[in-house]
C-alpha cells in the first residue's frame, strides 16, 4: 500500500501509523495461517508413520522369535533322532555281545564236557581186558573194580555232553562276526538261559574231578587207574582193550606223513613194551630242554634254534610212526605222561595266554576248525558208545550166579568191550587227524616252545588249543567293545 501524502507530498503521521498497524496485523495472520496449517499438515504425516513403524517393529520382532523357535524344535528333534539311533546302535551293540557272552559260555561248557568224556574214554580203555575164550571166562573173576568206577564217569560224562546240534551251535566260526540267533529272544528268555548256563557252569566247578570221584566211588579198597604202578597200566596196554586200537586207518589220512623212514622204523621196533615209548620220550624232553634253554641263552640264533628244531623233529617222525604201527603205546603214553583230569590243568590255559599274541588269524582260524570237526566227531562217537557203557554199567552191578551165567556174563562182556574198543579206536583216529590237522598252524620252534612248557607232561594238545580259541574270542569280544 503506498505511504499517504499531503498535498505537499509529505507524509501523513496519522496515515502512517495506521497502515503500519494494518501491515503488521495482515501479516501476523497470513503467518499464523500458515504456520498453523503447516503444523497441522507435518504432524498428522509423523503420527502416521510412528504408528506404521511400530507396528512392522513388532511384527519383524515376532518373526524373528517365530523362526527362532522354529529352529530350536527343529535342533532338539534332531538331537532326539540322534539321541535314538545311538541308542539303537548301542541297544544293538548290548544284544550282541549278549549274545557273544552266552555263546563263549556255551563254548567253555562244551569244551569241558568234551575233554571230560576223551579223558574218561582213556581211562575205560585201560580197565577193560576182553575174554578170550569161554573156557577161560567160566573161572573169570567179575569186572574189576577201576572197570566200574571208568564206566561210571564215563557214562555221566556222555550223559552230560551236549548234542550235536548245541556242540554246532557253541563253535564260533573263524571269519565271520558273531551270528545273531533266529529270532528275537526275549529278556525273560535270555535271563532264563543266562541262570540255567550258570548253574550248570557253577555244578560243573563244584563237582569234583574224575580221579577224585572214582577215589570216592571205589572207598573199598580197589586200586583205581590212578592209584596202579606204570608196570600195570603197562599190562593193560599190552593185553588190555588197548592192544586192540588199529592205527592203520591213519595211512589214509593225506596230512599224516607215512610211516616208512627205515631209522625211524628200527627205533620203533626197538620198543617191544609201552615203557620203551615213555623211556624214550622222557630222555627226549630232557634233551629238548636242554637244547631250548640253551638256545633262549644264545637269544635264539639261526644255530641255536636249528638245533632246537632238529631235536623237536626227531619226536614227530617217532609220533608218527608209533602212532600207525603201535598205538596202544601212545594210548599208554597218554595215560601216563598225561596229568588227571588233563582237560581242566591251568598250565594248558597258560601254554595257550603265551602263544596267542605270536599267532595270526590264519593260524587261529586253522585251530577253530580243527576243533569244531574234533567236537562234532566227539558227539557223534558219545551217542553211539552211550549204551555200550550202561550196559557196562548193569554187567557191573549184577550178581555172578553158577557157571552158565558165568560163561554168558563173560560173553556179554566180550561184546561190550569189542564195541568200546570200536569207539575209543574211533576217537584215537580222530585225536590223530586233530592232531595232523592243527600242525600246519605253528612253526616247529613254537611246537619246541609247547613241549617245553609241558614238562613234565605230555602236552594236551587239544586242551591246548581249545584255551586259544577261547581266548581269541574274548580278545575278539573285547576289541567289538572299543
Amino acid at each position: 500500500m503506498a505511504a499517504a501524502k499531503n498535498q505537499l507530498g509529505a507524509p501523513v503521521p496519522g496515515l502512517l501509523l495506521l497502515q503500519a498497524v494494518l501491515e503488521d496485523q495482515q501479516g501476523a495472520d497470513g503467518s499464523d495461517w500458515r504456520q498453523s496449517g503447516g503444523a497441522i499438515g507435518s504432524g498428522g504425516t509423523s503420527g502416521e508413520r510412528g504408528r506404521l513403524s511400530d507396528a512392522a517393529a513388532k511384527q519383524a520382532i515376532r518373526e524373528k522369535n517365530r523362526l527362532a523357535q522354529q529352529r530350536f524344535r527343529e535342533r532338539q528333534r534332531q538331537k532326539l533322532q540322534e539321541t535314538g539311533q545311538q541308542q539303537e546302535a548301542l541297544q544293538q551293540q548290548i544284544d550282541e555281545l549278549t549274545e557273544d557272552n552266552q555263546r563263549l559260555r556255551r563254548q567253555d561248557i562244551v569244551s569241558t564236557k568234551v575233554l571230560a568224556v576223551r579223558d574218561a574214554m582213556l581211562l575205560t580203555l585201560a580197565s577193560l581186558r576182553p575174554a578170550h575164550t569161554q573156557q577161560e571166562s567160566q573161572h573169570a573173576s567179575p569186572l574189576p573194580q577201576p572197570a566200574c568206577v571208568a564206566a561210571h564217569g564215563l557214562a555221566k560224562a556222555i550223559h552230560e555232553l551236549p548234542d550235536e546240534a548245541e556242540m554246532c551251535d557253541a563253535a564260533l566260526t573263524a571269519d565271520s562276526p558273531v551270528q545273531q540267533s533266529s529270532g528275537n529272544l526275549s529278556t525273560v528268555v535270555s535271563t532264563g538261559v543266562e541262570q540255567q548256563e550258570a548253574q550248570q557252569a557253577q555244578q560243573q566247578s563244584e563237582r569234583p574231578p574224575p580221579c577224585l570221584a572214582q577215589a570216592n566211588h571205589a572207598s573199598s579198597g580197589s586200586m583205581t587207574d590212578a592209584q596202579m604202578p606204570q608196570c600195570m597200566l603197562g599190562e593193560q596196554h599190552r593185553s588190555g582193550t588197548s592192544s586192540q586200537l588199529d592205527g592203520s586207518a591213519l595211512r589214509e589220512v593225506n596230512s599224516i606223513p607215512p610211516a616208512s623212514d627205515a631209522a625211524v622204523l628200527a627205533r620203533v621196533d626197538a620198543m617191544t613194551d609201552p615203557e620203551h615209548l615213555l623211556d624214550f620220550f622222557r630222555q627226549w624232553q630232557a634233551e629238548l630242554t636242554a637244547s631250548y634253554d640253551a638256545a633262549s641263552a644264545a637269544g635264539f640264533d639261526e644255530q641255536s634254534v636249528a638245533h632246537v628244531e632238529t631235536v623237536c623233529d626227531r619226536m614227530t617222525q617217532v609220533w608218527w610212526h608209533v602212532g600207525q604201527l603201535k598205538p596202544a603205546y601212545l594210548c599208554y603214553l597218554a595215560h601216563v605222561a598225561l596229568p588227571d583230569n588233563s582237560g581242566s590243568l591251568p598250565l594248558w590255559r597258560e601254554i595257550a595266554e603265551e602263544l596267542l599274541p605270536e599267532m595270526d588269524k590264519q593260524s587261529i582260524n586253522i585251530l577253530r576248525r580243527c576243533w569244531t570237526n574234533y567236537s562234532k566227531r566227539m558227539a557223534k562217537i558219545a551217542v553211539g558208545v552211550s549204551r555200550w557203557v550202561q550196559r557196562l554199567q548193569a554187567y557191573a552191578v549184577q550178581p555172578p550166579s553158577g557157571l552158565v551165567t558165568d560163561a554168558n556174563r563173560s560173553l556179554e562182556l566180550l561184546e561190550i568191550t569189542s564195541h568200546m574198543a570200536a569207539a575209543v579206536n574211533e576217537e584215537y583216529i580222530a585225536s590223530m587227524e586233530f592232531v595232523a590237522a592243527q600242525f600246519p598252524a605253528t612253526s616247529t620252534l613254537t611246537k619246541a616252545l609247547v613241549n617245553y612248557r609241558s614238562a613234565p607232561y605230555l602236552p594236551d594238545l587239544v586242551a591246548i588249543v581249545v584255551q586259544l580259541v577261547a581266548l581269541d574270542s574274548k580278545r575278539r569280544q573285547t576289541r567289538g567293545k572299543r
